[in-house]
């Protein structure tokens, strides 16, 4: 847990050398749940967090019973319309260094729900082969067209990792920006469904 006397929202003064910096804490956050059609989220949630002058916005947890029917992408964001999707948590966490050194990073949460814009009753997204295809799927529709003359800004899938946490199959993997310095991000899919998936975003 942050200690707030030693890590004040506040920058007075340069810190000389390295520091870790202090967030919120994980494991005294409130729990939170996601009413799904075929199931029940629950979660360990910090409270929406940002810099004082940041305008990052909260998706706040609804109380009724998320569908994931989805809707559409923006055309930029994903040209192909291939995936439908529906937000519905989104949370930012500052960071701050100690005695007065200020804010020394940030990390944007989310957590959506996504399904195919054509369903395929084929495919079963509770099999551990079709929800590999279908993540690489909703990464390439998202961030594969974009490109830096011929050279594509991003690179994915990183530290490939499947999670044996929840009894159902899970992935974990990292993409990061290799035109120039830029976000990184943490991926995680499961399904919730057989056509329906979550997918859990880390970005900083």
């Amino acid at each position: 847990m942050r200690n707030y006397i030693k890590y004040p929202p506040f920058r007075w003064r340069e810190h000389k050398g390295q520091c870790i910096p202090r967030g919120p804490s994980f494991r005294w956050a409130r729990m939170v749940t996601v009413r799904l059609t075929d199931c029940t989220l629950s979660l360990r949630l910090p409270r929406h967090a940002p810099r004082p002058v940041s305008g990052s916005s909260e998706w706040r947890i609804l109380s009724q019973v998320y569908e994931l029917k989805g809707r559409n992408h923006n055309d930029r964001r994903m040209p192909s319309q291939s995936w439908l999707y529906e937000g519905i948590v989104a949370r930012e966490w500052a960071f701050y260094g100690p005695w007065f050194t200020g804010c020394k990073g940030k990390v944007h949460f989310s957590l959506l729900g996504l399904r195919l814009a054509e369903p395929n009753p084929q495919i079963n997204f509770l099999h551990p082969k079709a929800l590999e295809t279908a993540a690489l799927s909703y990464i390439t529709a998202s961030w594969g067209h974009e490109v830096y003359g011929s050279k594509p800004y991003y690179q994915a899938p990183l530290n490939w990792t499947p999670l044996h946490e929840l009894p159902v199959p899970v992935l974990c993997f990292d993409m990061n920006c290799i035109v120039q310095a830029g976000e990184r991000f943490r991926f995680v899919f499961f399904p919730v469904g057989r056509d329906k998936l979550i997918k859990i975003s880390f970005t900083c």
